[in-house]
């Protein structure tokens, strides 16, 4: 609960602090004439709510129910929450126009010129989908795609879950571990057409983190603008840097605050990665209690971590999986599908519909779960074998 609670706490400081001291070239963070606003969170918290409710609500990720709950919260919130104003826009007027056409939804955000980073409000995936890294990378895809269409705004977002998964599963990885974990990550998992560049980058951030290069060089070398390409590196060396400071969470505070350019992308993600890494007791206290929508993420930290341990916990569902008889179809490849081992022969039943299935062969376990039951929830809400499923 601890890291749960520090993670999305950590975003929320993040872009509250952020979002009034985002600018273009400052390298020195400086807070006169921004107290007023400070505490205000904006779209990615708006958003990391509203996903994270879907999730819960509905037990999987669902492109319409997400879309759903995002309007809604922006069309409550139209007149608080302007710091993107074409995206509040558009996302709003989802509550009484939904798309037909997602693609051309995402399409239609990018041609009237928002550059908002959908990496900086995916954080209740990696929570939800705790210790499930294929199926969190299918579902951040998805979600990047609702508002975007480009492969680097997805791939950033993936890069982004997959570095708070880590620090979930070793809140006490080094920060060197950290980084070369993210970099073979980045080499074999994002898509092709935006891999090479992403792979450059964090090797430089490897390297200037092993050099201990001042954070100025790198931000220079990479830059800090709103393109998932210059912020989720910069995001990500901030936190792995923070790790060297008596207090890590407060070092990456200050040193996503002082990259200049897009501090609201940066802060929420450097944020949310140092508060899954140090937890909540880890944020000082003089940081803890000021902030606009608090207690609604104590909330959601809550229900996420109670979700995951029921799932993962010593009599869940998913623990059981380990027994299984088989070696093809694979164990990862059931619990991937919504699958778990009952403990008898080789029963299965299904996290989502409570199908039941048995005398399992060599095969794929997604596309014989759709065959047997296709008004599962999870079944219909894919249309195809999911890729998390095919690499098992």
């Amino acid at each position: 609960m601890d890291q749960f609670k520090g993670c999305l706490l950590g975003a929320l400081i993040g872009e509250c602090v952020g979002t009034p001291l985002k600018r273009p070239t400052s390298c020195h963070m400086n807070l006169a004439g921004v107290r007023s606003k400070i505490s205000t969170y904006w779209e990615k918290m708006l958003l990391t709510h509203a996903y994270g409710r879907s999730l819960l609500d509905t037990g999987y990720f669902s492109m319409e129910n997400a879309a759903r709950e995002c309007s809604n919260a922006f069309y409550q919130n139209y007149t608080k929450r302007t710091a993107f104003g074409k995206l509040t826009e558009i996302i709003a007027s989802w509550k009484h126009s939904p798309p037909k056409d997602w693609t051309a939804a995402a399409q239609s955000v990018r041609n009237r010129g928002t550059e908002c980073n959908p990496a900086a409000w995916i954080t209740a995936f990696p929570l939800y989908f705790y210790n499930r890294t294929e199926q969190m990378s299918y579902s951040v895809d998805r979600v990047a795609r609702l508002t975007h269409s480009s492969n680097d705004a997805a791939a950033g977002a993936q890069l982004q879950a997959y570095a708070i998964s880590l620090v979930l599963k070793n809140k006490k990885m080094k920060e060197l571990e950290f980084l070369a974990a993210l970099v073979e990550y980045t080499s074999k998992s994002l898509p092709d057409s935006v891999r090479q560049e992403f792979y450059t980058r964090m090797m430089m951030v490897l390297d200037y983190a092993q050099r201990a290069e001042p954070k100025e060089k790198l931000f220079k070398a990479i830059g800090v603008g709103t393109s998932p390409l210059d912020a989720v590196p910069v995001a990500i060396y901030c936190a792995a840097i923070g790790r060297r400071s008596g207090c890590p969470f407060e070092a990456t505070f200050h040193a996503a605050m002082s990259t200049g350019g897009c501090t609201d992308a940066i802060g929420t993600m450097a944020c949310a990665i140092a508060g899954a890494w140090s937890g909540f007791s880890g944020i000082p206290d003089e940081m803890v209690g000021m902030w606009d929508g608090q207690e609604q993420i104590y909330a959601l930290a809550k229900e996420l971590y109670t979700y995951v341990s029921t799932l993962h916990g010593p009599d869940g569902p998913l623990s059981t999986i380990e027994n299984w008889p088989h070696l093809l179809p694979s164990a990862g490849a059931m619990a991937r599908t919504g699958l778990y081992y009952i403990g008898s022969k080789d029963t299965v039943k299904c996290h989502y519909c409570r199908f039941t299935m048995s005398n399992w062969t060599p095969g794929d376990p997604y596309s014989d779960h759709q065959r047997f039951n296709e008004n599962c929830i999870f079944v219909t809400n894919c249309t195809a074998t999911p890729a998390y499923v095919r690499a098992s």
